[in-house]
C-alpha cells in the first residue's frame, strides 16, 4: 500500500493568502507539488506569498465582503486555471468585543469573513465544470475558539461554531459530487493575528503556542488523496487545547 501526500496536478485555491496560516499553506501545497491560485485583498502581501510559492501559483486579488459575488468568482476562476481538486477558506478575521461592547456591525463583518464567505466560495466551486469531477476537497479554518467558549470574543466564537456545522452540511451535500468537506480546529497559532490578540494564553496550551507550519501540514493532508475517505470531519491541530 503506498500513501502519498503529492498535489502534483492538483489546482488549488487558497484565500487568506497574503499572510499567516493561509501563506503557509499556500507555500506547503506548492512546495507539494499543486498549483496555487493566490486570493486576498492586499496584492502587494500576495506578490510575497507568491515569491515564495516559485512559478506554482497565480494572484487573484479578492474583496471576501462582495459576498454574492463570490459564486461568480471562483467560477471564473475555474474557467482561467481549470476546474479546482482543492480549496482553502482561511481568511478571517477576530475582534476583541465583550456581550457589553458587541456592535451589530462587527458581527456582521465577523460573520461575512469567517462564515458566509466560505459558503458562498464553496457554492461557486459545486457549479459544473469549477470542480474537479474525480475529487475534490475543501479545508475551511475553524478555530478551538468555535468549540469552546471565549470571553470577549462572542462574535469570532459564533462565526467559527456556524463554520463547523456549515461544513458537515456542506460535506453532505456534495458527497454525490465527490467534493469533500472539512475543516482544521488550530489553537493559538503564531501569527501576525496573534499578536492583536491581547491576553496570555500561554497557559491554557498544554503543548505551547503552535506553529504555521503544524497547520499547513494538516493541510496539506486534507488536500491529499491519502485523506479521500475523511469527510465532514474535524481536524484539530491545537496541542492537546481542546482534550482539556
Amino acid at each position: 500500500m503506498t500513501i502519498s501526500f503529492d498535489l502534483t496536478g492538483k489546482t488549488i485555491l487558497v484565500t487568506g493568502a497574503s499572510s499567516g496560516i493561509g501563506r503557509g499553506i499556500a507555500v506547503a501545497a506548492a512546495e507539494a507539488g499543486a498549483f496555487i491560485v493566490l486570493v486576498a485583498r492586499n496584492e502587494e502581501r500576495l506578490k510575497e506569498t507568491a515569491a515564495q510559492c516559485g512559478e506554482k501559483c497565480a494572484i487573484e486579488p479578492c474583496d471576501l465582503m462582495e459576498l454574492d459575488k463570490l459564486p461568480r468568482f471562483v467560477m471564473n476562476l475555474a474557467k482561467k486555471y481549470g476546474p479546482f481538486s482543492g480549496l482553502v477558506h482561511s481568511a478571517g478575521i477576530a475582534v476583541q468585543e465583550p456581550l457589553k461592547m458587541v456592535r451589530t456591525a462587527s458581527l456582521i463583518e465577523t460573520f461575512s469573513i469567517n462564515c458566509i464567505s466560505a459558503v458562498m466560495l464553496v457554492k461557486g466551486l459545486s457549479a459544473h465544470g469549477t470542480h474537479n469531477e474525480s475529487g475534490s476537497s475543501v479545508v475551511l479554518l475553524s478555530s478551538v475558539s468555535g468549540i469552546v467558549g471565549v470571553p470577549g470574543q462572542l462574535g469570532y466564537c459564533a462565526s467559527k461554531g456556524a463554520l463547523e456545522l456549515a461544513a458537515k452540511t456542506m460535506a453532505l451535500e456534495l458527497i454525490p459530487l465527490k467534493i469533500r468537506v472539512n475543516t482544521i480546529v488550530p489553537a493559538m497559532i503564531r501569527t501576525p493575528m496573534l499578536h492583536e490578540i491581547s491576553g496570555d494564553f500561554q497557559h491554557n496550551h498544554p503543548s505551547g503556542i503552535g506553529e504555521v507550519d503544524d497547520v499547513a501540514a494538516g493541510a496539506v493532508y486534507l488536500l491529499s488523496d491519502a485523506s479521500k475517505y475523511v469527510v465532514g470531519t474535524a481536524l484539530h491541530i491545537d496541542g492537546g487545547y481542546c482534550a482539556q
